[in-house]
């Protein structure tokens, strides 16, 4: 069964900006609005909500009981969990995040993100809201190994002069070290 978290498809189920629909002959039906569950709200998710309705609908499961289903859902421990704020700053615990693609998708997710995190990711790839990295693996033999205490000090003083500039801004602190 088709699915996509970025968007309409021809065929199959699709995930978008908090609702799911089916699509049959081209023809897109709302199956129904997930938008209040919280931890689905990353956009990465997407997907994996199409998935999950293309698999329940498959069973024969109604689509009213499946948006039910949804909101009851709880975020995965450490996979872009929010672990709160201290002043306007946010923290996300993303350790779960172990490929390049996860990482980015999440990255993709937040504005102003100062990401603490295992290797660097090339700049083409790295996202345009990733406002400074702070790497605790050595990229070579070479290089020094930055202590978690001493990025997360740096990450918390960078975001605060941020945040001081621009108040209206909530910048996100972003721990990923896990990057394959």
């Amino acid at each position: 069964i088709p699915v996509s978290g970025e968007g309409a498809i021809g065929h199959g189920f699709f995930a978008f900006n908090g609702t799911v629909h089916s699509v049959d002959r081209k023809k897109a039906q709302l199956l129904g609005d997930y938008s209040r569950s919280a931890p689905l709200s990353p956009t990465y998710l997407n997907q994996n909500v199409a998935a999950a309705v293309a698999a329940t609908r498959k069973l024969g499961v109604m689509s009213e009981m499946i948006i039910k289903a949804l909101h009851t859902y709880g975020a995965l421990p450490a996979r872009c969990e929010y672990l709160g704020s201290g002043e306007g700053i946010s923290f996300v615990d993303n350790t779960r995040a172990s490929t390049r693609l996860a990482a980015i998708k999440s990255l993709q997710d937040h504005s102003d993100v100062y990401w603490i995190s295992g290797s660097k990711l090339e700049a083409d790839l790295l996202p345009s809201s990733v406002r400074k990295t702070y790497i605790l693996a050595p990229s070579s033999p070479r290089a020094r190994k930055t202590p978690l205490a001493k990025a997360l000090t740096a990450a918390c003083r960078d975001a605060g002069k941020l945040r001081n500039a621009n108040p209206d801004l909530n910048p996100v602190i972003m721990f990923a070290p896990c990057l394959s």
